[in-house]
């Protein structure tokens, strides 16, 4: 369907949904989405021949008006409506629409977009993992189900379907659902929630998988900031991207964070700080731990060549949580081989400084919600 023109003194015609009115005055300013923007509407019965009364946020009208500029409007026009008609009235209690979920909804187009193009661009072949796999002993956390006469589980990874695909096509990617059953109520937690995965072959360490980690962050942020930039702006998200993204060793953060090489594992506050640290030396929002203690990384990720009480994996910090986890993988008749997931909502989240993960979710799913 072909975009509406939006030319300063010319006059349109389209659909629309009512996000907001704010009346002032003799005019009345709407916000309204259509076609994918949140634009604004002047109403003035001096200009407009169809009355006020009735229009309700979340209607859906269709509108004639003419395009003025005005600076202080989102996308720096306003329109003057002429007349309306009303197309569809909201559910009587239904939930108000809020105008920040189209950005966030946009934004999560973006970054999943940006993350497909660049693995396409690159050699990567899309796949589709399913999310229902065999009960195995090791499935406490997951979420059980009878598939016909037999045990099954909601998937929490695709990693072991991403392998199998990448003895048929060397690089792959996808964009999926995961499951986790652990009862989180944090605001860093979801039971369900979407992945942004790829595996590769014939590689030597995961410094390569990081370095096509650090390429698609790149290219996710420089695609937001060119095509998203009036949904950054509405949620008040800076996107930056990093012109390099340093990497430091799990016993390097323990010094920096002055606690015990002992330590298995890096807690929330952990994170935070050691973001703090990347801001402040390398000016970055973005820091890579590698070289984590085995003994918490999965069992199919490598050991490190220089300690086997090490492991070859990362991960991503980004302004203080965890967004993204990988490394150098063994399986079995397949070469050399590894990969990464980034949390599409702990990503979000972080970019546009959100309070809860919930937030970046279009369908929330927790332990209260499903």
């Amino acid at each position: 369907m072909q975009k509406t023109k939006f030319i300063p003194g010319g006059d349109i015609d389209i659909a629309a949904c009512i996000y907001r009115i704010k009346r002032s005055g003799a005019v009345t300013l709407l916000t309204l989405r259509a076609e994918g923007m949140l634009l604004q509407a002047a109403y003035s019965s001096s200009t407009c021949s169809a009355p006020l009364e009735g229009l309700t946020v979340g209607a859906f009208i269709r509108l004639t008006g003419t395009v003025c500029e005005e600076s202080r409007a989102p996308h720096g026009f306003e329109i003057t409506l002429k007349d309306f008609n009303m197309l569809a009235c909201p559910i009587e209690d239904a939930a108000l629409p809020d105008p920040r979920k189209l950005c966030i909804m946009r934004l999560r187009s973006g970054i999943t977009g940006a993350f497909c193009q660049y693995l396409r661009d690159n050699g990567f072949t899309e796949t589709h993992s399913p999310y229902i796999r065999a009960a195995s002993p090791n499935d406490a956390a997951l979420f059980k189900l009878k598939y016909f006469d037999k045990d099954a589980v909601l998937s929490d990874s695709p990693r072991r379907s991403l392998e199998r695909s990448a003895m048929i096509s060397d690089r792959v990617f996808e964009i999926s659902h995961a499951f986790c059953a652990d009862k989180h109520n944090s605001p860093r937690h979801l039971a369900e929630y979407t992945r942004m995965d790829l595996e590769m072959n014939y590689i030597n360490s995961a410094a390569e998988i990081m370095t096509v980690t650090e390429a698609v962050i790149n290219k996710i942020m420089i695609s937001l900031n060119s095509f998203y930039k009036n949904d950054l702006d509405m949620v008040s998200a800076k996107a930056a991207a990093p012109d390099r993204i340093f990497a430091i060793t799990f016993y390097d953060a323990m010094d920096i964070l002055k606690r015990p090489r002992s330590r298995p594992d890096l807690d929330p506050t952990d994170e935070r700080k050691l973001s703090e640290y990347a801001k402040k030396v390398y000016g970055s929002d973005f820091l890579y731990i590698t070289q984590l203690p085995a003994v918490k990384r999965p069992p199919y990720e490598a050991s490190s060549d220089a300690n086997a009480a090490l492991s070859d994996g990362f991960v991503l910090l980004y302004r203080g949580i965890e967004i993204a986890s990988g490394g150098r993988h063994i399986c079995a008749g397949m070469p050399s081989h590894g990969g990464v997931g980034i949390g599409l909502e702990r990503m979000l989240m972080q970019l546009a400084s959100l309070d809860n993960i919930r937030d970046a979710a279009l369908f929330v799913r927790d332990m209260h919600n499903i």
